[in-house]
């Protein structure tokens, strides 16, 4: 744990390592561009982050206005259904029984390994 967050390491392939050591220049984006690209992150949290050093690459514009009203923030946000406090069907009584599943996707970024989704499971 660093200032708060986890460093993974994770072995660089070839190209990823040769684009981290190079000059890469720094690029000026809007409150609204960082809140977006940082998975749309609290926009206070996002440029915390940008002043802390912990986003490289990226600096904030400085003639940028508040950040309008965001619409996959919003859509996210959208009401829904309540989750019932009573159980409808029996209890599951073994692993496996009772699975749920979420997936999240297609990224505009691919991870190093060229994917796109991301896939959850809970027991």
């Amino acid at each position: 744990l660093t200032d708060g967050l986890y460093r993974l390491r994770i072995p660089r392939t070839e190209a990823a390592a040769t684009a981290a050591d190079a000059d890469t220049p720094v690029r000026v984006v809007t409150r609204a561009e960082l809140h977006r690209e940082l998975g749309h992150i609290a926009p206070d949290a996002a440029r915390n982050m940008v002043a802390r050093g912990a986003v490289e690459g990226l600096v904030l514009s400085s003639s940028d206005g508040p950040i309008e009203d965001c619409e996959s923030c919003a859509a996210g946000k959208t009401t829904r259904k309540p989750i019932s406090t009573e159980r409808v069907r029996p209890q599951a009584s073994a692993v496996g029984d009772e699975v749920h599943a979420d997936v999240w996707g297609p990224s505009s970024v691919r991870t190093l390994g060229g994917r796109q989704y991301y896939s959850m499971f809970t027991d």
